[in-house]
């Protein structure tokens, strides 16, 4: 009888370990740390702390990083003139005078007048292409006007390549960008009406969307044009591995011999022994960990058609 009571145990406590649900890589990963202290949601975190990295966002003071508060045409200008890797080119444009609501004391005066100055999606001709930015129509620019999310989309879908001839037409100027920013994967995990103010924290995402989407044409994702790599996956061996150089806190994984150094808060301690892909920035330092069910780069393609062209 005891023999017949402890086989019964053995079986329920079998039956009730099979019910459980392990949590994943992915699903322990999700909490994402940065340096940022004021950011609740992780896929915010995580976004923003790469995009720090990159040199790309900064904070708003401290630790601060206000991921609520809305953006200006001024401030996502710097954001996406940064997020091209043109930051350098700031000063050489601080001296003209292309919008009159821009004048010489304005903060962001040399990022508007090259974001005004640059044109993408250009043939090898030199024929086609938009401006990443223009004005209004009136000769000025509106540089503290808060930018909409039809506005944000057009403008990032411009700096990976694409123009009013090459997303779907639409009823409204807007309507061809956005589906097709929703085809490649640019606006996964933000979802506005095209006239709703953006956040600092749903910019964040979309700017992290945009590392891992490959630009029209290209069999890369965009990080790779700011010199940043993914590497193949592999099994993370330890978070907290030394350099050679003493240099500690470095990630060693299977695929490499050499422990990657990184400026990167502590990662979830979760992580080791995950599979999982190393994003990383120019110098080959750590900015992200991919686990291997999270998301990689994407391989998509956009419909061709014409669309109205709209000045954003």
């Amino acid at each position: 009888m005891r023999t017949k009571r402890v086989l019964s145990l053995l079986l329920t406590c079998a039956v009730l370990c099979g019910m459980l649900v392990l949590p994943t890589a992915a699903d322990t990963a999700s909490t994402a740390s940065t340096t940022f202290t004021d950011i609740a949601d992780p896929e915010v975190a995580g976004a923003a702390e790469t995009l720090r990295l990159l040199g790309i966002v900064n904070g708003t003071g401290g630790t601060a990083f206000t991921p609520e508060r809305t953006l200006t045409r001024a401030e996502f200008c710097k954001m996406a003139v940064e997020l091209m890797g043109n930051g350098d080119q700031v000063p050489a444009q601080m001296n003209r005078t292309i919008f009159l609501d821009v004048k010489g004391d304005h903060w962001a005066r040399g990022y508007i007048n090259l974001a005004a100055s640059t044109r993408l999606g250009a043939t090898e001709e030199g024929g086609g292409g938009e401006m990443l930015m223009v004005g209004v129509g009136d000769g000025t620019f509106r540089p503290n006007q808060t930018i909409t999310f039809a506005e944000a989309v057009t403008i990032m879908m411009r700096i990976l390549g694409y123009t009013a001839s090459d997303v779907a037409a639409g009823s409204s100027w807007y309507s061809g960008y956005l589906a097709s920013a929703g085809v490649i994967g640019l606006t996964d995990g933000v979802s506005l009406a095209w006239n709703s103010t953006i956040t600092r924290g749903q910019t964040a995402i979309l700017f992290e969307n945009m590392l891992y989407t490959n630009p029209k044409g290209a069999d890369t994702p965009y990080l790779t044009q700011l010199g940043g790599s993914i590497t193949d996956e592999a099994v993370v061996i330890s978070l907290n591995a030394t350099a050679a150089d003493g240099t500690t806190g470095c990630i060693l994984t299977t695929g490499s011999p050499d422990p990657y150094k990184t400026n990167h808060v502590p990662f979830d301690t979760t992580l080791a022994g995950a599979r999982a892909k190393l994003v990383l920035d120019k110098n080959s330092k750590v900015i992200a960990i991919i686990p291997s069910d999270g998301g990689t780069q994407r391989n998509t393609s956009v419909v061709s058609a014409q669309a109205t062209y709209v000045m954003v």
